[in-house]
């Protein structure tokens, strides 16, 4: 009966490689190897079909660094096979109790997170194509119900996907049961991690103990859910197609923001308006695993707000609702935020714009002193020097707490960002503005950008009466004679 069992695992696994389209020939493979009975028989079984589908195979293994002499014991089991098999072997170490406090997440979680980081780094090493995981029927149904418990919706109910990316699952569609068959048949050798049996995570509870359970009123209960979960999937896959059809009529995206129609997002059916939020969360954030379904709800409440209301979601990225619009931005984008610090008579060239800036006593235009380049003058703008506390720097940049700017209209200072709030600047806009800033005293807000209109605070204003006869100084944007790169 093993002999069955086994033949019945290799052909399950090129089946399943068919029926996804995992592998083309010729591709290179990194598999992950554990050295437990599921990556050996993975391993094993595409060794088994190197030569028939063309394949290139390196095995990678991460060392987590949490059962200390039997951890560094599985990594020289896996080294030794491959290297009596003639398997190229990479080993990596981690540290996943450290970055899991690093990162704020749960032992299971960090050390999966760490895992797919290596396989990546690997696939770049070895440039290879993909990366085959030994994930089983039995690990999906667990999984199933594990989000089942949770409250999942659709797209976790679908279960664990044999293609996700690069990654590819050819042991998907085979229980645990046939691994373990086809391990003995084919005296495959593997290491067994005693961890898998103790009830210490909530996966290992669900299989050694409601798995069991649920067993005894469906023996067959792995093949129920994993067939629950294919036709999820389908479900999930129609109205994720709807959403991304909204999505191209109702969004716009940038770099670091999605804005979203609000009356649009209101009127369309919730189940299109759920995967509309958390597609564009994604598209922002780089996916969304730490998106609950509680965080989705409270951003579709959003429409119903005052416009100005702002909800903190995972990954320091922050909803609005602005005006007619709801806007979902990366607020932990580096991107966003440069400061240029400038001096007078010292040249400074301002990437991120392409032009030059020079702080100067003199408002005649001055030949730049390289010779190399011919640069023209396309901008300048007065204040009034005496009034600058730190006379020896200013700073040219975007907008940090605590900058204020002062108007004689309203009697004293305003925050920058009630300022931006006052003349309905978009989000996004406000994270990249240039200001000129006296520490947090800002001389002048570049609203139309560098050479466009301008907000001078009237502290600064050498035409005001109280100014009259103090020193200036004079800021200039020089550009290439050709033309430099506009803002």
């Amino acid at each position: 009966m093993s002999r069955v069992m086994g033949e019945n695992v290799l052909k399950t696994a090129l089946d399943t490689i068919k029926k996804y389209n995992m592998l083309a020939r010729g591709d290179k493979v990194i598999v992950g190897y554990s050295g437990g009975a599921d990556s050996s028989a993975l391993l094993f079984a595409l060794t088994r079909l190197r030569e028939e589908l063309g394949l290139g195979i390196t095995a990678v293994h991460i060392n987590h660094g949490l059962r200390g002499a039997e951890a560094d014991g599985d990594e020289a089991f896996c080294a030794l096979t491959c290297a009596r098999y003639g398997i190229d072997f990479i080993s990596y170490k981690a540290d996943v109790r450290a970055e899991a406090r690093a990162r704020r997440l749960s032992d299971e979680e960090a050390g999966r997170v760490l895992r797919y980081e290596r396989f990546e780094d690997a696939l770049t090493a070895r440039g290879a194509d993909k990366i085959a995981v030994a994930h089983n029927k039995d690990d999906n149904a667990e999984t199933v119900v594990m989000r089942m418990l949770r409250g999942a919706g659709a797209k976790g109910l679908s279960g664990i996907p044999p293609v996700r990316g690069r990654i590819i699952r050819p042991l998907i569609d085979v229980s645990r049961a046939e691994i373990e068959g086809f391990c003995r048949q084919n005296g495959i050798e593997y290491r067994v991690d005693a961890t898998n049996f103790q009830p210490v995570y909530n996966r290992n509870r669900i299989r050694l103990q409601l798995m069991p359970m649920l067993s005894a009123f469906n023996p067959l209960v792995a093949d129920a859910l994993t067939h629950m979960a294919a036709l999820v999937s389908d479900d999930n896959a129609l109205l994720e197609g709807l959403a991304d059809e909204w999505l191209e009529k109702n969004a716009v995206f940038s770099d670091n923001s999605a804005r979203l129609e609000l009356s649009a997002l209101a009127a369309a059916p919730l189940p299109i308006a759920r995967r509309a939020v958390r597609a564009a969360f994604a598209r922002v954030g780089g996916g969304v695993f730490d998106l609950s379904g509680l965080h989705v709800g409270q951003v579709l409440s959003l429409c119903k707000k005052n416009s100005g209301k702002t909800l903190y979601l995972p990954r320091n990225i922050k909803c609005i609702r602005q005006y007619n619009s709801i806007l979902i931005n990366n607020e932990g984008d580096a991107a966003h935020s440069y400061c240029y610090k400038l001096a007078i008579d010292r040249w400074v060239y301002l990437d991120r714009y392409g032009i030059y800036a020079y702080l100067t006593f003199d408002d005649r235009p001055e030949p730049r002193p390289y010779s190399e380049k011919k640069l023209k003058c396309c901008c300048t703008k007065a204040f009034c020097y005496d009034k600058i506390k730190n006379n020896i720097e200013l700073e040219l940049r975007t907008r940090k707490n605590g900058d204020r700017i002062f108007f004689k209209s309203v009697g004293g200072s305003k925050k920058i960002g009630h300022f931006f709030s006052d003349i309905k600047m978009p989000y996004d806009s406000r994270l990249t503005t240039p200001l000129l800033a006296d520490g947090s005293d800002v001389l002048c807000i570049f609203a139309g950008g560098l050479r466009g209109k301008a907000v001078l605070s009237d502290n600064f204003k050498p035409e005001n009466a109280e100014n009259a006869g103090k020193k200036r100084v004079y800021l200039q944007f020089w550009e290439e004679a050709n033309g430099g790169i506009d803002n």
